[in-house]
């Protein structure tokens, strides 16, 4: 036992409060998990707490704590954080997403694809590209039990909500295949009376509000589904949904006309045929029946660190 704790490398994370940024770093953290013993150590620096106190509370935990091997982060405000803690701990730096800073400040970096317009130099040492955000989905094909869920998002800086316009294509996915078990949950973002109208007009689905969940339940959900529709602007549930092993469908929200990252994304796993719009959808239905490769990115990231570190 005293040998297993010798060998245990050390792993921090540096948290900005953001629930999406923090699995991303828990994603690959397990992942490394999966290759060789690690202790994980989260510290949180919320966003919007002033620059002095996240430095102090930084301090805090790097006297506190044992010297970390690696420490990663995301989300743009952990940058000089993530620089300061490596240079004081001589730990290896890992940032999940592309920098805002120098590349080659950062030993590692693993950007989605997405995050670079086409053409952009990738050329760094430790720079991998990603297909979407790294997650903490798995894929286990015997808890896959043949259900269907849908996954409602809402407005957001790329997309305007149109209610109407989405009942209807719930609708006829919830229809084409009435054999399934359905269910429904939203985000956030999602307006308020919408799973209500949802409820009214397809009874046979089972409605999970965001607010009444638990923090584990859509990870559950979402590993035992064979089939995902997802509403277009929730792209990293799209992401989440491919990781699982789910065959994803894509629900059309009104874009505000101008392309985003998230955009760019969804078209290059169209043309991969990774996923399948709804407007396709409608043409031929069977597109959706055809097997794809998980995703395993987080696995993918942690064996090249493991080979590096």
């Amino acid at each position: 036992m005293q040998d297993d704790i010798a060998d245990m490398r050390i792993l921090w994370i540096l948290s900005d409060g953001k629930r999406g940024h923090e699995n991303q770093s828990l994603g690959l953290a397990e992942a490394l998990g999966r290759i060789q013993p690690w202790s994980p150590h989260v510290i949180d620096l919320p966003y919007g707490g002033s620059c002095l106190q996240r430095f102090s509370r930084l301090r805090e935990a790097i006297a506190q704590l044992p010297r970390p091997d690696i420490i990663i982060a995301a989300g743009h405000s952990t940058h000089w954080l993530l620089l300061y803690a490596g240079w004081a701990t001589r730990a290896r730096t890992v940032l999940l997403m592309k920098p805002s800073l120098r590349r080659r400040w950062f030993d590692f970096c693993f950007i989605p694809r997405h995050d670079l317009k086409s053409g952009a130099r990738t050329e760094v040492e430790g720079c991998v590209l990603t297909t979407g955000a790294i997650n903490r989905m798995r894929y286990d094909p015997a808890v896959k039990n043949g259900s269907a869920i849908l996954l409602i998002g809402g407005p957001s800086r790329a997309y305007n909500w149109d209610a109407d316009r989405l009942l209807e294509q719930v609708a006829a996915v919830v229809r084409a295949e009435p054999q399934r078990r359905w269910s429904i949950t939203n985000s956030p973002r999602t307006p308020d009376d919408f799973l209500a109208k949802v409820k009214a007009t397809l009874p046979e689905v089972e409605v999970f509000p965001v607010e009444a969940t638990a923090s584990d339940w859509l990870t559950g959900a979402l590993g035992s589904a064979e089939v995902a529709w997802v509403s277009e602007d929730s792209v990293s549930m799209v992401y989440e949904a491919l990781t699982a092993g789910a065959r994803v469908g894509v629900l059309a929200m009104p874009a505000k006309g101008v392309e985003s990252k998230h955009s760019r994304g969804l078209a290059e796993l169209s043309a991969n045929h990774q996923i399948v719009t709804f407007g396709d959808w409608q043409k031929d239905p069977t597109l959706l029946q055809a097997a794809r490769r998980p995703l395993a990115e987080a696995d993918r990231c942690a064996r090249y660190l493991a080979e590096r570190l």
